[in-house]
């Protein structure tokens, strides 16, 4: 299981002085075990990658945020961001290549058009066959232009 790995990389990371990444994983854990509280039993590794996924949309948002308000030591503080998004990125699984999810994306519009489905139903299917391999910013995106055309 996914959280297992991750608490064995923590115990790594202690080993090896690694202070960016433990810092980082130990915000993931207790990130996941938040969640777990909340939903009142254990969870799936797919629960573990949605944490993972909100995880780094949020260090993203941070990025933008200190782009835009263009703060003086961005420089560093985006670089040490970045650092902890490349450690997250680690435990997601392959992501589909924008012409594989296009690919993929194209034969479930066109399934969802056959069945008569419309935008909500392509989307419900789309996120559970997507999740945590595709941006879903991107995937909500390839899934309207497909249905309307």
């Amino acid at each position: 299981m996914l959280i297992l790995q991750i608490k064995k990389d923590i115990r790594e990371a202690m080993k090896n002085k690694d202070k960016a990444k433990l810092s980082t994983l130990r915000m993931l854990v207790a990130t996941i075990e938040k969640k777990q509280i909340e939903s009142k039993g254990g969870l799936t590794n797919l629960d573990v990658i949605e944490s993972i996924g909100k995880n780094i949309k949020q260090l993203n948002q941070e990025i933008e945020s200190i782009v835009t308000a263009n703060r003086d030591n961005a420089s560093e503080k985006i670089a040490k961001l970045e650092a902890e998004k490349n450690v997250l990125i680690e435990y997601l699984p392959k992501q589909l290549t924008p012409e594989e999810l296009q690919m993929e994306v194209d034969s479930l519009v066109g399934l969802v058009k056959s069945q008569g489905g419309n935008m909500g139903v392509a989307m419900g299917i789309a996120s559970t066959q997507f999740k945590g391999r595709a941006d879903m910013k991107s995937v909500s995106k390839l899934v309207k232009e497909g249905m309307m055309n």
